[in-house]
C-alpha cells in the first residue's frame, strides 16, 4: 500500500485491527473496566505513536490530579508528535482541543497528549467534554 500526496486518510496497513490504547498501565484503570479494548505501553513517545501508526489505535498521557497539566512539553514532545499524526491523517488533542492550536507561554510547558485517528481521539474529546473534571471516578 501507498501512501499519495494530498490524500488524507488515516491508513491501518494490518488486516486485523481493533481499538488499541497506548498509554501509561496506571491511567488505564478506568478506561478498561468499561471498555474490551488491548492496552500496550512501551514507555517511549516515538515508539508507541509509531504502534498506533501502524496498528491504529489511540495514545494517551493525560493530565492527573497531582499534574494537571500532563506530562508530555507542548514544544519538543506533544506537538512534533501532533504534527505527524496530522500529516498522516489523524490527530493530536488535549482532551479539550486541538493539540497544535496551544499556544506554549514558557520553553518547558507541558499538556495532556492524545494522539490517534480522527475518530478516536474526537470520541477521546467527547468523554472528556462530558465528565467533569471534580469527578471522583477519575483519575
Amino acid at each position: 500500500m501507498q501512501l499519495v500526496a494530498g490524500e488524507i486518510d488515516f491508513v491501518h496497513v494490518m488486516s486485523s485491527i481493533h481499538l488499541i490504547f497506548s498509554a501509561k498501565p496506571c491511567f488505564m484503570i478506568v478506561w478498561l473496566r468499561t471498555c474490551r479494548v488491548s492496552a500496550r505501553y512501551v514507555g517511549a513517545l516515538v515508539a508507541d505513536v509509531h504502534n498506533v501508526l501502524i496498528n491504529g489505535g489511540i495514545y494517551g498521557y493525560p493530565g492527573t490530579r497531582p499534574n494537571p497539566d500532563g506530562k508530555l512539553r507542548v514544544l519538543y514532545e506533544s506537538n512534533p508528535m501532533a504534527m505527524i499524526m496530522e500529516q498522516a491523517g489523524g490527530a493530536g488533542s488535549t482532551g479539550f482541543g486541538r493539540l497544535l492550536d496551544v499556544n506554549p507561554t514558557e520553553i518547558h510547558q507541558r499538556v495532556p497528549t492524545f494522539l490517534g485517528s480522527i475518530d478516536n481521539v474526537f470520541e477521546l474529546d467527547q468523554f472528556h467534554k462530558y465528565y467533569d473534571d471534580d469527578d471522583e471516578t477519575l483519575l
